[in-house]
């Protein structure tokens, strides 16, 4: 959200001609020049950004975290690729076999290892600290009870819900064997025996039997891809059904992560061969990047909600692109309270406060300097004018004529 400003009428004009003219008068080029400094204050705050957000993701070959800092130079070294090496756990590498990655707007991210780890019985959830990434160490949040998990199964895919909060999953049913379809379970990590199995992945004639991952907009549309027939489907979120086939044969890359890029408004996905590819919804076309080495089975990936970059993601209540204080935007992105001291940036208002809604609002100066001999108007950059005029006028002296 936008640090949102008094509309230009809310706050009048104070300008005028001196005593005994009260008429209103608002000079034309001051006029202009605060117009175009509210415009400006007014741009989105997302058009600020210098880039998209920093991607993230695991390696499930390496077991390590890495990081891309603009993945649209892939596959240059401009992507600016950083790996944090791997994830630990009691001293001890996690290893291969994570096959999820999600990260929450704490920076949190949520990943599944579908064999044991630390004693846990799989499949096994854990987070990692995105705050502190060079100290990869991990914590273990327990065992996904999903009732009738089989030894074949796994689970195959993250994604936190961007309104709810909830976490949803693929369940992997045989993994590696045909005619299988799996199936969409809601995770609650304060309480992994109770999770939500909300049925088989099926509808439009079509079933999902080696789902891979699966990622929400921010309008809550559920993306999920099919690495066995290489499809990107939008998924029902309430009972698991394929609402539409939006990319009918995604290059037949067998794609493996899916992150929803939210600064410029589109999929990302990785495949087996570590291709990232852009999928375009709609027209349900894509664009493959490249690959970038150093990467060598990319399992998950998550671009990471953050306070500052211009965009307002779940628990925040703005996000004016700055981490500071004293713009009615807090530092962690929440309205200041009404009466805070703030600066609207507009020389012709004084004494500004905030409202407790994320708007900058304050009096506006009263410009008439009483001269009937000067136009007084305002602007936005410095203050009050008072322009000289030749307006006839009274200097009270009955030996002058006429008088201007």
């Amino acid at each position: 959200m936008l640090l949102q400003r008094a509309p230009l009428g809310a706050r009048g004009e104070s300008s005028g001609r001196g005593v005994g003219k009260a008429q209103q008068f608002t000079h034309a080029v001051s006029w202009s020049a605060r117009l175009a400094l509210i415009l400006a204050l007014a741009l989105p705050c997302s058009a600020l950004a210098a880039g998209p957000q920093r991607l993230w993701g695991v390696d499930e070959d390496q077991g390590e975290l890495f990081s891309i800092e603009d993945y649209r130079q892939i596959p240059g070294v401009a992507a600016g690729l950083t790996s944090y090496g791997p994830l630990m756990f009691n001293g001890q590498p996690v290893g291969t076999s994570v096959d999820a990655f999600a990260a929450d707007p704490n920076r949190i991210a949520y990943m599944v290892r579908n064999t044991d780890l630390g004693g846990t019985s799989s499949p096994v959830l854990f987070t990692v600290d995105l705050n502190n990434p060079s100290n990869p160490n991990v914590s273990i949040v327990g065992t996904i009870g999903v009732v009738g998990f089989a030894p074949r199964d796994n689970i195959s895919g993250l994604a936190f819900h961007p309104r709810t909060g909830d976490l949803f999953a693929i369940w992997r049913r045989g993994f590696q064997v045909d005619n299988i379809v799996d199936h969409l379970l809601k995770i609650d990590p304060s309480a992994l025996n109770s999770v939500v199995d909300l049925g088989p992945i099926t509808g439009l004639g079509e079933n999902v039997g080696s789902g891979e991952d699966l990622v929400f907009d921010p309008n809550g549309n559920l993306y999920l891809v099919d690495d066995n027939d290489d499809e990107l489907y939008r998924i029902d979120p309430d009972n698991a059904g394929i609402l539409a086939v939006v990319v009918n044969n995604v290059g037949s890359t067998k794609m493996e992560g899916l992150a929803w890029d939210p600064d410029n408004g589109q999929l990302l996905g990785t495949a087996q061969s570590d291709v990232f590819t852009i999928l375009d919804v709609p027209p349900g076309s894509f664009t493959q990047l490249g690959a970038l080495s150093g990467l060598t089975d990319v399992e998950g990936i998550s671009f990471v909600p953050l306070c500052g970059d211009g965009v307002v993601d779940r628990d925040e209540q703005c996000d004016d692109g700055n981490t500071e204080d004293g713009d009615c935007c807090s530092s962690s992105c929440a309205f200041e309270s009404a009466g805070s001291v703030c600066d609207d940036g507009d020389a012709c208002t004084q004494n500004d406060t905030c409202d407790g809604s994320g708007r900058c609002t304050g009096p506006s100066l009263d410009c008439n300097d009483g001269n009937l001999c000067t136009d007084d108007a305002c602007d936005p950059a410095t203050g009050c004018t008072s322009i000289p005029n030749t307006d006839s006028c009274d200097d009270g002296d009955a030996c002058t004529t006429p008088d201007t």
